[in-house]
């Protein structure tokens, strides 16, 4: 749900938010509340606004990682609150170790800041006031917030800081990747174990929420590293790049018994038919049941085939990841691919995918190869 823009970034909530504002604010206006002093009705309402603080302190927090970002040529699409807290949709990825440090550490500061800035407003309220305890409990819960998010465990900022150490160290951004993926498994692994002990111990709802982030933590660093590993190679890749040269094709006259001859001599399920290198169409194997008992050398191939009109193609300019994406959606095989004239240079196969991806996590794994 969008509610808002600030500096031109987009402000969403998602839907588990609304559950996290309600169960914090019951937990915060509960008897061991930090407002349990207070009446009832204040009480209730000093949680809610507490609450609402706090999450304006996350938006914040993600302000500055959208703001430092800017300042290396970065936009940020949206702010997106959620349940774990919020996350910044950057349009493009910092392009060295220290833009991808300093955008890390940006938030973490600010919560420390706040903190500090918290701290200082409740230290001149009257002590035992409702702003004074909301102050504090602000203050405590963004020097949390900063401390917990230097961690190096996806998807915590900790984690960018210590990519970007190790990526200057071996100047391999992959391998970094694979390192803080380890660390995130590390990190993750001790919040299961110290979640089990507090469950054994009777401590449910905290063991029950380390359980979770640790879950959490771990699905992340899953995520980062196919991410280094299969869509980043990708995104560098053009499907001219990748796609399989034309081979075998069929002339725009010839009749159904040329067709299957060539397909079998080939071995290919499928073929083009061109007329002067641009695509007429596509016959398969399966396209030969349209002949409804008519002899093959009476039979034209344009008569079964696909026409270029109704086929799924992509473009030779295309990345390749979303080729790929469109092949995996489709229920062809292989895809055309064309040029800006239309003109037939090559195919888009399974195959292609397979050795397109195995070739490009080699890459990454090797790093950049200088070249004399």
């Amino acid at each position: 749900m969008q509610f808002g823009r600030i500096f031109g970034i987009t402000l969403r909530i998602d839907w588990s938010w609304l559950i996290v504002f309600g169960l914090m604010t019951w937990s915060l206006s509960g008897a061991p509340g930090p407002f349990a002093h207070l009446p009832e009705r204040t009480r209730i309402v000093t949680a809610a606004i507490a609450v609402l603080l706090l999450f304006a302190c996350v938006i914040a927090h993600e302000l500055a990682h959208a703001l430092t970002a800017r300042r290396f040529g970065i936009d940020t699409a949206s702010i997106t609150l959620f349940v774990f807290g919020g996350v910044s949709s950057l349009r493009s990825e910092p392009n060295s170790p220290r833009a991808e440090a300093l955008i890390s550490l940006a938030g973490p500061l600010t919560s420390f800041v706040l903190a500090l800035i918290f701290f200082a407003v409740a230290s001149v309220v009257r002590v035992g006031d409702a702003a004074a305890t909301a102050m504090l409990y602000l203050a405590f819960v963004n020097a949390l917030l900063g401390a917990f998010n230097l961690l190096p465990a996806y998807p915590l900022d900790g984690s960018h800081v210590f990519h970007a150490i190790v990526w200057h160290v071996n100047k391999n951004r992959a391998r970094a990747t694979g390192f803080t993926a380890g660390m995130t498994r590390a990190v993750g692994g001790a919040f299961v174990l110290f979640g089990i002990l507090q469950l054994a111990g009777g401590y449910l709802v905290s063991g029950v929420w380390l359980e979770l982030l640790a879950w959490f933590m771990l699905r992340a660093g899953q995520a980062e590293w196919q991410y280094e590993m299969i869509l980043r190679p990708m995104q560098a890749m053009r499907v001219v790049d990748v796609a399989d040269p034309v081979g075998a094709s069929l002339p725009l006259k010839a009749n159904c018994q040329a067709a299957l001859d060539r397909m079998i001599a080939t071995q290919h399920r499928a073929l083009p038919v061109v007329s002067n290198d641009e695509l007429s169409g596509m016959v398969t194997l399966a396209d030969f049941a349209k002949l409804d008992g008519r002899a093959l050398d009476d039979a034209a191939v344009t008569s079964i085939m696909t026409r270029a009109a109704d086929l799924v193609s992509v473009a030779a300019s295309e990345p390749a990841f979303a080729a790929f994406q469109k092949l995996a959606n489709s229920s062809h095989s292989q895809l055309p691919v064309l040029d800006e004239h239309a003109h037939l240079v090559g195919f888009v196969t399974r195959d292609t995918v397979i050795r397109s991806l195995l070739f490009a996590r080699e890459q990454q794994m090797l790093g950049p190869i200088s070249r004399r």
